[in-house]
Order: C-alpha cells, then structure tokens, then sequence
C-alpha cells in the first residue's frame, strides 16, 4: 500500500520497482492525495484501502483471489 503523501513514499515506490525488477511476487497500490493511516478514517478509500489488503492476505494465506484490486 502506498501511500501518496507519506514520508515514506519515495522508499515504498523504489521497494516497489525493485520487487518488480527482480521478479517477487509484490503487488501494490498507490492511494494518491491521502495521508499516513487514512485506512482508520471513516471514508471510502480507506474502506476499499482495507478490502484489497484484506483480499492479498487472505490469498497469500488461503491461496485463492478475494476480489482485491492490484497496483496501479
């Protein structure tokens, strides 16, 4: 999950493109124009922010696709 304005966003896209290059197995998204744990606010992004991790972990742990929409 990336994350737009967040200190960390640089790091997070460099993670991201590394983990491409070198073939693991990444996905993401990037929620544009929102903050550091928007997911905690009561709104729609961060309702779906919270749905599509939901679905990637429960694929990466049940090993079956939820419905989660992958990075962009």
């Amino acid at each position: 999950m990336l994350i737009s304005l967040d200190l960390l966003v640089g790091d997070a896209r460099r993670l991201a493109a590394w983990a491409a290059k070198s073939g693991a197995p990444l996905r993401h998204r990037e929620y544009r124009g929102l903050w550091h744990v928007f997911h905690a606010m009561p709104m729609k992004p961060a309702r779906e922010a919270v749905a599509d991790l939901s679905g990637m972990l429960t694929e990466g742990v049940y090993g079956h696709h939820t419905g989660y929409r992958s990075g962009q």
